[in-house]
């Protein structure tokens, strides 16, 4: 039943990440990773902690030094299976130490590109998740950081870090923590 749900969002997000990207400059990312949530309800309060955490993202510059992106993340409680948790994600990420993109600098009778092969960065972003087996909703704020590295002009591996703040119906609240890793295909 998740991948379903799953396949029937991702087909939407790839196609609208698609058409963005053949209009300007963007990314999309494939990453996976471990993730530990705590969630507390008036009654009970529960952690689960493993590898199965699958994210698609696009990643659009807005400014030389800062991108807006979104993207569908799921959890699986077993990795490749058991429980599921979804949702998407919007956020802003920012690139202190270097662009986001290539700099050009032209000269009559040259053109110079400057691509930074490293890109760390820093974001805050707006979540939701659904999970499953407890048919509840959470939403809330996050912050990320992370570094890019890019092997080509158009392909790149990525690390995140995640820690986002959720709350739900009936007073219930949740903390996600997320490691990601990954490969970008620039476009």
């Amino acid at each position: 039943m998740p991948i379903k749900k799953l396949l029937s969002c991702l087909g939407p997000l790839v196609a609208l990440c698609l058409s963005f990207s053949a209009y300007a400059g963007g990314k999309i990312g494939i990453s996976t990773g471990v993730y530990k949530i705590e969630a507390k309800t008036k009654k009970s309060k529960g952690t689960i902690s493993n590898y199965g955490i699958y994210r698609l993202s696009y990643e659009h510059m807005i400014l030389a030094y800062l991108s807006a992106a979104v993207g569908y993340t799921l959890l699986m409680s077993e990795g490749f299976g058991g429980d599921a948790g979804y949702g998407l994600d919007f956020g802003v990420n920012f690139y202190p130490l270097t662009a986001y993109s290539k700099t050009e600098i032209k000269s009559p009778n040259q053109v110079f590109l400057i691509d930074d092969v490293w890109k760390p960065y820093v974001g805050a972003m707006f979540s939701q998740r659904q999970f499953q087996s407890t048919q509840s909703g959470y939403s809330g704020f996050g912050f990320c950081g992370g570094i890019e590295y890019m092997l080509m002009k158009s392909l790149g591996v990525k690390a995140e870090g995640r820690y986002l703040m959720l709350t739900g119906g009936s007073s219930s609240t949740a903390t996600e923590m997320s490691g990601f890793a990954g490969v970008n295909w620039v476009f």
